[in-house]
């Protein structure tokens, strides 16, 4: 919904003096006068030149629209006196104007009657709440506080300014850096890329100003480095310098021995290091009729990996009818996986830190899903919550809204059209007050639009639920052919 803010509003009307009519102006702050000088015993014009300020859900709207605008005696209900449409009223960055014209003298009569204006942009939409009060001032040529820039220089700013200032409003070269307080310019602020070598004073990024691991190695100029090479202390300075440079001392020749092929042999400069395959006498496996040649055979249930301290790091299984295997990863996350899926195609992982369990296929279980929290005042007790089952594959969106004038239209979340296909969406509504009754006109993965039945016009609040399938899963078929296998309750699926 769009809401208006009125950044001006001045009514023309006609004041006597001396039997004949006069004018004054009084020009209020953004306001242009069409006349260039002053013009005694003329008519004033019945016009409203009227500027304001329009945006939704908190941004500024930038758009041409046809505007319809009404004057009532009431701040609400009461009598239309009078209303026109302007047609192709440009809207740029929230700021628009426009000229009310040929409003009748009946409208402002003599005592000053309170009027109030009423809005609609677009001119098809229903009008924008609250109506504005109407002030009526002087018709005249100048005003004292914009003949001057001091008065602007004096006047009080409120905060937050409304409606805000833009970048596009201001002059380059305006803001300098006296006119920012310290600690204003935050990290949020810059856009990115926006402070470049050129702007940054010698000198002014210190150690302290570097958080550590920002200095990433792309960061690191070549400084003339060549393959190889590596920073070290010249004893003045840093500096690439080869690796044998500067003393130690190390492994200076390698030699093959039983299961080791060193090529050359000795290995005084570089080479190569293989294991020798045709050792098959069980040192590297313990188990009996293992081989490293080929494929590793084997023979029993189970081969257990340990770590060279003995504790076990790993276990593979086999039950001679379904080939699978378990084992633990460098960061300790324990994987299941069989012999069709390998590398990172892996079947379920359970991180070793969090205990998050994460499956990268469907997951089939002929029990139900749990979960389970502590109770909060009873040590012995816990809370057990079941898992909604169904017949399809569902998402839903859930939520409260409210009608103004007896509609209401909510727009979803991007998420929800993400994961949700359009087709067979269904909606409830369930109002929250006393009201004619409420139904759903339109429902997508985008909106909700909710009415009130017999053309009502109330404001009740009502909650929402919205229910559609996953995509992907648009054809889930409850009765299957049987390919799952059952035992002592754990489904897997082959």
């Amino acid at each position: 919904m769009r809401r208006i803010s009125i950044t001006i509003i001045i009514v023309i009307v006609g004041l006597t003096y001396g039997g004949q009519n006069k004018r004054t102006t009084k020009v209020e702050q953004g306001f242009n006068l069409a006349n260039e000088q002053i013009a005694a015993d003329l008519t004033i014009p019945q016009s409203i030149n009227f500027q304001g300020y329009l945006y939704q859900a908190g941004n500024p709207v930038t758009d041409t629209m046809n505007m319809w605008f009404g004057i009532y005696d009431a701040s609400s209900g009461g009598s239309l006196l009078y209303q026109i449409t302007i047609n192709n009223v440009e809207v740029i960055q929230g700021y628009f104007n426009a000229i009310l014209t040929s409003i009748p003298s009946t409208v402002f009569p003599t005592g000053g009657p309170i009027r109030y204006l009423e809005i609609k942009a677009p001119s098809n939409q229903s009008a924008l709440t609250p109506r504005t009060q109407l002030v009526s001032v002087g018709y005249g040529y100048h005003s004292l506080t914009s003949d001057t820039a001091e008065y602007a220089k004096a006047a009080s700013i409120s905060r937050p300014i409304t409606p805000p200032i833009y970048s596009t409003e201001i002059r380059d070269t305006t803001i300098i850096t006296a006119k920012i307080k310290d600690a204003m310019v935050t990290n949020p602020k810059l856009a990115d890329n926006s402070v470049s070598t050129s702007k940054i004073q010698d000198g002014a990024i210190t150690t302290s100003k570097i958080a550590d691991g920002n200095i990433t190695m792309p960061k690191i100029n070549q400084s003339s480095a060549t393959a190889g090479q590596v920073i070290k202390w010249t004893g003045s300075a840093w500096a690439p310098r080869n690796d044998s440079i500067g003393g130690g001392s190390g492994v200076t020749s390698v030699s093959q021995s039983t299961g080791i092929t060193c090529s050359p042999n000795p290995i005084t400069t570089t080479g190569s290091v293989s294991f020798d395959q045709t050792w098959g006498d069980g040192r590297y496996v313990n188990t009996t009729g293992a081989t490293m040649t080929g494929n590793l055979v084997m023979m029993g249930s189970r081969v257990d990996i340990k770590k060279s301290s003995g504790e076990a790091s790993g276990r593979i299984y086999s039950d001679n009818t379904y080939d699978y295997w378990i084992l633990y990863s460098s960061s300790d996350d324990l994987y299941f996986d069989s012999n069709a899926h390998t590398g990172t195609d892996w079947i379920m992982n359970i991180d070793y830190y969090s205990g998050d369990v994460t499956c990268n296929y469907d997951f089939y279980c002929n029990g139900t899903k749990y979960f389970v929290e502590d109770h909060p005042t009873d040590l012995n007790k816990e809370i057990i919550y079941a898992c909604l089952e169904g017949s399809e594959v569902g998402t839903y969106y859930r939520g409260s809204a409210q009608l103004i004038n007896g509609e209401a239209i909510v727009l979803l979340p991007e998420h929800f059209g993400f994961v949700t296909t359009e087709n067979n969406l269904t909606a409830q509504v369930t109002p929250r007050g006393n009201c004619n009754g409420l139904y759903v006109e339109f429902v997508s993965t985008q909106k909700l639009v909710v009415k009130e039945l017999q053309g009502g016009k109330s404001n009740v609040q009502f909650d929402y639920l919205i229910q559609g399938i996953r995509k992907g899963y648009e054809n889930h078929d409850v009765i299957r052919d049987k390919k799952h296998r059952v035992k002592k309750g754990l489904v897997s699926e082959r």
